[in-house]
């Protein structure tokens, strides 16, 4: 098998990390099959060349749903990236303009198959304060009418009256105090008025939300907070959050560490990953190479000298949380719960840079589904073969090789460790952010 070859084998697997670091199970043989037949269709470069893979493994993925994102118009469910303002984005985590669903139904039947996607326009948190600023009349921010034109014009009257606050609501979580608990009961109380006004962020929206909306959104949105934010954040929640604080903050560690080229920082990275944290994770992995190769994204921005400045761990808490929302899209679209419906697709609201440039970098060719399970595995737009091999060269990555074969696989499922991502993430914080103190020593 050629190097090539071998690495196509071996991203192939890259999938198929455990979704929770709480399972210890070894994988059977029988996953990497799995993964392997949807490797194959996710990275195809055509749909109908995914297609045609998907019915040659048809028995295989019968418990798998595959959203293929096409760069033209063929796909029934439109999809759509539109930017306003300077940092404004309306867009889902996928490329392209429509989507194809691929399952068992879709690959034996001999007549259409009508698939119902469920929709939702979410506004992260950048987004909820503008229109909190503009329902309060809070603001003369010289911004707002900037933005109020622009939202106006990118999302129909339609999706204003049904913006969706979760996503949001999710964001406060990071940081929940009584400061918080305010402006999240403002902000959720300006979006939920919007769903009752025949004009929302119209002219005379203010005036409407002060003397007709306010009381009775406000009381909504105390239910809201009371009935989602009754406990600290989920387990499994707090699992991805330190699991992608720890690749970020490792790979500052070892930019800062050494002036070798980013290449040899890249494989030691992919190493910690590995041998450390015994997973693999493909999103968070093309944002830290960005790091280690000095590009030119608002998160890589960001993190340049975060070690000296003051509220560096609210700039690393910020990240990571950037980071994390994406993960929080793929997971919105599992189809476990919705019986009736393919999948569901949220598209973002974003006045934040960072996000704009997370989801262009890392924007889906597609989505894999467990039908069973609700597990969702994204697939980026690149071929990641190519793109690995690249980034590393062909000496590296042989070096590399016994980290992918099946012993290296089953030794990461056997050795993974939330206590031991716990250990790690809160060292390398301390390493990284206060390198004088005795901790900032430790290991």
């Amino acid at each position: 098998m050629t190097l090539k070859g071998f690495y196509q084998s071996v991203l192939r697997k890259f999938y198929s990390m455990a979704a929770s670091l709480r399972s210890r199970k070894t994988p059977k043989f029988e996953e990497f099959d799995v993964q392997s037949a949807i490797h194959a269709v996710c990275s195809a470069d055509d749909v109908s060349d995914a297609f045609e893979i998907f019915k040659e493994n048809l028995e295989i993925l019968r418990d798998w749903r595959i959203l293929y994102a096409c760069t033209d118009d063929r796909g029934s469910f439109k999809i759509a990236r539109r930017n306003f303002g300077a940092n404004g984005i309306v867009s889902t985590a996928m490329r392209g303009r429509s989507l194809i669903v691929l399952d068992k139904e879709f690959a034996t039947s001999t007549a259409p198959i009508s698939y119902p996607i469920g929709y939702g326009v979410y506004a992260d948190s950048n987004v909820a304060t503008f229109i909190m600023k503009a329902s309060y009349g809070v603001s003369k921010s010289k911004d707002l009418p900037a933005f109020i034109s622009g939202i106006r014009e990118m999302l129909a009257l339609q999706d204003l009256k049904t913006l969706n606050p979760f996503y949001y609501l999710w964001e406060c979580q990071r940081s929940w105090d009584a400061k918080t608990h305010a402006a999240c009961r403002e902000n959720l109380a300006a979006i939920i008025a919007m769903h009752d006004d025949e004009d929302p962020l119209g002219e005379g929206w203010s005036e409407r939300f002060l003397s007709r909306h306010r009381e009775k959104s406000e009381l909504a949105a105390d239910k809201m907070i009371a009935a989602f934010l009754t406990d600290a954040l989920a387990e499994e929640t707090a699992s991805r959050l330190l699991l992608i604080e720890a690749m970020i903050v490792r790979t500052k560690i070892i930019d800062g560490a050494s002036t070798k080229p980013a290449a040899h920082k890249l494989v030691e990275l992919i190493k910690f990953m590995c041998e450390e944290l015994h997973t693999v994770m493909v999103r968070e992995l093309r944002i830290c190479s960005d790091i280690l190769f000095k590009g030119k994204t608002g998160l890589t921005q960001k993190l340049n000298s975060i070690e000296t400045k003051k509220k560096a761990h609210a700039v690393l808490q910020g990240c990571v949380w950037d980071v994390f929302m994406l993960r929080i899209m793929d997971d919105m679209a599992t189809p476990k719960g919705l019986p009736l419906g393919a999948a569901y697709i949220p598209t973002l609201v974003s006045m934040d840079g960072d996000v704009t440039d997370i989801i262009q970098m890392t924007e889906l060719r597609a989505l894999a589904l467990c039908r069973k399970t609700g597990r969702a595995f994204p697939f980026l737009d690149v071929q990641l073969e190519d793109w690995f091999i690249e980034r590393i060269g062909m000496k590296r990555a042989q070096e590399l090789r016994p980290l992918f074969e099946q012993g290296g696989f089953e030794a990461r499922a056997k050795n993974r460790s939330l206590e031991r991502v716990k250990e790690i993430a809160l060292r390398d914080r301390n390493r990284l952010l206060h390198p004088q103190s005795p901790a900032g020593h430790a290991g």
